[in-house]
Parts: C-alpha cells; sequence; structure tokens
C-alpha cells in the first residue's frame, strides 16, 4: 500500500547556458519507494550568473508522475563572470562612441581655434600614423 514502483530514469533539464543540474542518490535509476529513508540529491552546477527554470520529472510506473518546475538564481562568479565580454558590449560600444565624440570635438577644437588644417587638426592621428608606418 506504501510502495510505489518505479523503474525509469529520473529526468532533469535546465538551461545549460547558466548551469548544469545533477541528480544523484539511491532511487536515481529506478527503485522501490517504501517507509526506509531514501535520499535523492539535486545538484546546481552554475556556469554563471543568471536565472534558469529547472524540471525534475520522476516517473511512477502505477501512478501520474512526478513534475516539479522551478526557477533557480545563480549568483555571481565575479571575476570570471566579468572577462564575459557578451555580457559588457553594450558598455564598450558606449565607451568608444564617447571616445569618438572627443576626438571630434578636439578636431574641430584643433581647427577652428588653433587654426590647424587638413590632418594636423586631429589628435593623434599624426604620431600615430608615424608609429604605425614605422612597422
Amino acid at each position: 500500500m506504501y510502495n510505489k514502483i518505479f523503474n525509469y530514469q529520473i529526468f532533469v533539464d535546465a538551461d545549460g547556458n547558466i548551469l548544469n543540474p545533477n541528480v544523484s542518490g539511491d532511487l536515481v535509476n529506478g527503485g522501490l519507494i517504501s517507509r526506509k529513508k531514501s535520499l535523492l540529491t539535486l545538484e546546481f552546477n552554475c556556469l554563471r550568473y543568471g536565472q534558469s527554470w529547472i524540471q525534475l520529472s520522476i516517473p511512477l510506473l502505477y501512478f501520474r508522475d512526478i513534475n516539479l518546475f522551478f526557477i533557480k538564481e545563480c549568483p555571481h562568479q565575479y571575476f570570471w563572470e566579468f572577462l564575459d565580454v557578451s555580457r559588457h558590449i553594450g558598455f564598450v560600444a558606449f565607451i568608444i562612441f564617447i571616445g569618438f565624440l572627443g576626438l571630434i570635438g578636439a578636431t574641430l577644437y584643433n581647427g577652428s581655434y588653433k587654426g590647424l588644417k587638413g590632418i594636423d587638426s586631429v589628435p593623434f592621428l599624426v604620431p600615430f600614423l608615424q608609429w604605425l608606418m614605422g612597422f
């Protein structure tokens, strides 16, 4: 009466870009559930910061399957996460844009107030081209 038999492997699924879940324990490959305690462990191996949905399915032979759905939030990985450029592409584009605006502003300043003409009005361009030609 209290025994539920299942002989199918427990299924766990999640967003593989954020975490890699792992199920371990006595009943991971099927077995007999009785009054004796059985341990089933679900480990979350976070790969990066973010939220991931998790689906845990326990198939039962004579009853409906047990399906659990929940969300796991992985914490920041700090140093290694900072190296993930895809998360910082907007910031890098903003810095390049500000630098480009500064270069245009300096060129206009050199052209209008200092009286420089042509390529000489662009700051650092002549030394940069000389350094580039040195290669």
